[in-house]
């Protein structure tokens, strides 16, 4: 049920976070570059560039493509931290609407239970009525077919076989 949030974000954030990483790959590249070229300074006094003029033009379009690539990464950590919270607002959401839902189907699930209990035990009480009312139609047939054998006997008794 989640895969269809859950994945796709999660691989919008996993490209965020794979391009931050490679913009400040190149940022400390960048810094490197600048690094590297102040110790080549050919001043005698490494602190003292010999001419501040050739430098200063070099050095303020590397100052602003250094700026340009700090926003960029503050602008993507940004973006990805609306996306996260995003992520985990839907997140929390389908978990509400779940355990709502879960609930639902559990009272449900009880009500079944209690209908099936009540039919079972009226089961076993029709069941016994029968048993009952089996016994009776039993009993009365019994005590029907004794009389009339009783009644029948009885007429026999004055009744000879010697006298026809």
């Amino acid at each position: 049920m989640l895969d269809g949030v859950y994945y796709p974000l999660r691989d919008d954030i996993d490209s965020l976070t794979t391009h931050m990483n490679a913009l400040q790959k190149e940022m400390d590249t960048i810094q490197r570059h600048l690094d590297f070229q102040v110790e080549q300074s050919s001043s005698i006094d490494r602190r003292t560039r010999p001419s501040i003029d050739s430098d200063h033009t070099s050095l303020r379009g590397k100052l602003v493509t250094k700026k340009f690539l700090q926003d960029k990464l503050d602008e993507i950590t940004f973006s990805q931290d609306l996306l996260k919270e995003d992520i985990y607002q839907e997140l929390k959401d389908i978990s509400e609407s779940t355990h709502a839902r879960l609930g639902m189907h559990q009272r449900n699930i009880g009500n079944l239970q209690n209908r099936m209990h009540v039919n079972e035990v009226d089961k076993e009480i029709m069941k016994n009525k029968w048993t009952k009312a089996d016994e009776t139609i039993r009993s009365f047939i019994g005590t029907s077919i004794d009389n009339s054998v009783v009644a029948s006997i009885d007429g026999l008794k004055g009744v000879s076989i010697d006298n026809p």
